[in-house]
């Protein structure tokens, strides 16, 4: 692409982004081939055609492009861009930072908390055994009881 096409507002940074886009046009313009023109145009045709038909297509795309980018106010975005990225280095941005704070400090209070639970649960389940275990128990005499009754009348 020559520098011409490129707006002057952008000719001081060039934008990676702008440059392939103006790429894309070029190779869409020379996807045109000379033989699917002259199948469109037999009569007609010619080689000089042919070669304005492209340069049409490619100027025509350019210059939406160029439109796009003045009515986006592309350059005054990547100039304000470039502004920030001037005064806020990437050294002094904030970044995830890992194993500098103590995980098990911040995971404390709920571990302290689900132990508790834990506790109550099995203070909940002993009571119940010990409940289990009185009746238990208590058959037990009952049937202690009725064999030894058994034993008696037999």
């Amino acid at each position: 692409m020559s520098k011409e096409t490129i707006p002057k507002k952008l000719e001081k940074r060039s934008d990676n982004c702008l440059q392939s886009l103006y790429d894309a046009a070029e190779a869409f313009s020379s996807g045109v081939s000379y033989e699917s023109f002259n199948e469109i145009t037999p009569l007609i045709g010619n080689k000089e055609m042919y070669d304005h038909l492209k340069n049409l297509i490619r100027v025509n795309i350019v210059n939406g492009i160029n439109n796009g980018f003045e009515q986006m106010q592309i350059a005054d975005k990547m100039e304000i861009l470039d502004n920030l990225a001037n005064e806020y280095p990437e050294e002094s941005a904030w970044r995830p930072s890992v194993g500098v704070v103590d995980v098990s400090a911040q995971e404390k209070w709920g571990l302290t908390l689900r132990k508790l639970v834990l506790v109550k649960k099995l203070e909940a389940l002993d009571t119940q055994n010990d409940n289990l275990k009185q009746d238990i128990n208590k058959k037990r005499k009952i049937l202690q009881q009725t064999k030894e009754k058994l034993e008696k009348h037999l």
